[in-house]
């Protein structure tokens, strides 16, 4: 068997890199072209051809099979269905009677990623709430953040849990008492800030200091964990999942 040297580039090309690149092709006819060759044409213009194949065989098979790569990031729900992590909402307050304002049960207010990356990055790192400071709210939540800043200022006054047993106003709406049963979820660190949260609130939880008590929205369950269902799965998991749903 016959030896020869070959370039750095080379070596890295067929045993340290993980797969074929655009700009590996045309390197490695370089070295093969100018540097050093292999002895064989014959093995060169095999290499070559079997790293075009590897790129070109997903285009090639995706426009005979009509198949398109799945990138959406999939949530496993309770029942096992995979939804979308665009239909995953991040929740800040639920106003655990809010049927005394005339509103829906357990009235909950939270925000979803919209299928934006940039979305999902700030849902699940907590900081999507950074946008409701007062100064910076953008027009397209605008709704929400009002929403938001209207529970936070409530609570601010009359607190968490019922806290307070006077009468209340929330929105313009008067109540009796007690105040409004609101449970508050992680707040972000700016967001708190802004309104000068302290711990003159008289209760033990204090859900909104803390990032693990992320609170999550899928499919109409209040409190689902990303910790026991967000995990990585195979592609062809959650296809096979998706394809049971829609046949």
């Amino acid at each position: 068997m016959q030896a020869a040297p070959v370039t750095y580039h080379t070596f890295r090309t067929f045993f340290i890199s993980n797969e074929a690149t655009l700009l590996s092709i045309p390197r490695l006819v370089r070295d093969f072209s100018y540097r050093n060759d292999l002895h064989s044409r014959l093995a060169t213009i095999f290499m070559v051809a079997t790293m075009c194949f590897i790129l070109a065989f997903p285009i090639f098979g995706s426009a005979m099979t009509g198949y398109s790569a799945n990138v959406e990031p999939l949530i496993a729900g309770s029942d096992g269905r995979y939804l979308p992590f665009k239909d995953v909402n991040s929740t800040f307050y639920a106003m655990l009677d809010s049927e005394r304002l005339g509103w829906a049960e357990k009235y909950t207010v939270g925000a979803s990623s919209k299928s934006n990356f940039q979305e999902e990055v700030k849902l699940l790192t907590g900081t999507w709430l950074d946008r409701c400071v007062p100064s910076q709210i953008p027009s397209d939540d605008r709704t929400t953040c009002e929403m938001v800043n209207n529970i936070t200022e409530y609570v601010k006054q009359y607190g968490l849990y019922r806290q307070s047993n006077t009468s209340s106003v929330f929105m313009g709406i008067h109540l009796p008492s007690p105040s409004l049963n609101i449970e508050a979820f992680y707040l972000s660190d700016l967001y708190r800030a802004h309104y000068n949260w302290t711990e003159h609130f008289s209760y033990t939880k204090k859900n909104f200091f803390d990032k693990r008590s992320m609170a999550w929205m899928i499919d109409g369950e209040l409190g689902y964990s990303l910790a026991n269902h967000g995990s990585c799965q195979a592609t062809k998991v959650a296809l096979q999942h998706l394809n049971r749903e829609i046949h």
